[in-house]
């Protein structure tokens, strides 16, 4: 093995030793509010990492990057793990990099509506009665393209979801196809008077929010056993649903659709 190979190698080992040894691991992210944000609070999945690291007695810095650079540090092995969907994590570039994904918590995607224009909601059962109604989603995103599936669909994109969510309340659209807990967060940030107007229904879509470690920088994956440990006791000892429960406004809130198998 040449030099610059061997001292690859052995920086990618330092970095997961050092993490073990100074009981800290840096958490790379990029911005996805509600679930991982660079700001005073840091987001629900950001709070469940640090809760089950921290259960294991190890401490956590957050790292927040654009999206590329966070996967590029990930396979590079230049962070112990990063965090973001479960599907970016199995994509054919970045799986072959990845020693392990742990999901940290599943989100639902849902239609969310003024309970004013429709009192006694809709038949969800039934997707053709969502025919013809203006839907609201964002340019360019993931749950617009899986929505254009559906020829019968009237999408109506915007280039945010402050936008949307205004389009909403003002009727220019019917629904709003988004994550739960994102439709919440903006919902209780621009109308915090009128939340219960909105209601929103049971996902058509589901997805996983994971966090995935390094082969290069965690290849044993110790530090990963470490953390799924840590998860198993925040959710044991109860500490993941309150956690939950301060973004969903109350544990009686708490989508059940959004709560791991071994929760529901």
């Amino acid at each position: 093995m040449n030099r610059i190979g061997f001292l690859g190698i052995a920086t990618c080992l330092l970095v997961a030793v050092s993490a073990i040894q100074a009981e800290t691991v840096t958490v790379a992210a990029f911005e996805f509010p509600p679930f991982y944000q660079d700001g005073p609070t840091k987001g629900l999945s950001c709070d469940l990492v640090a809760a089950a690291f921290e259960a294991v007695k190890v401490q956590t810095e957050f790292r927040f990057l654009p999206p590329g650079r966070m996967v590029q540090f990930l396979t590079k092995g230049e962070t112990v793990c990063g965090l973001g969907a479960q599907a970016l994590f199995a994509s054919p570039e970045i799986a072959p990099s990845v020693q392990s994904v742990t999901e940290i918590n599943p989100v639902s995607l849902v239609f969310f509506y003024d309970g004013q224009r429709f009192p006694n909601g809709f038949d969800w059962s039934n997707p053709a009665s969502l025919a013809n109604q203006p839907i609201g989603v964002l340019a360019n995103n993931g749950i617009g393209r899986s929505l254009e599936k559906n020829p019968g669909y009237s999408l109506v994109p915007n280039q945010s979801h402050d936008g949307t969510a205004r389009q909403l309340r003002t009727g220019r659209i019917y629904l709003w196809a988004v994550v739960d807990l994102t439709g919440l967060d903006y919902i209780r940030q621009l109308f915090p008077d009128e939340t219960s107007r909105f209601q929103y229904s049971p996902p058509f879509e589901r997805g996983s929010i994971a966090l995935a470690f390094s082969r290069k920088s965690d290849p044993d994956g110790l530090i990963a056993a470490r953390f799924r440990e840590g998860l198993a006791l925040i959710k044991k000892n109860g500490s993941y649903l309150r956690i939950l429960a301060e973004y969903y406004g109350g544990k009686e809130r708490i989508n059940r659709e959004s709560l791991p198998e071994d929760l529901r």
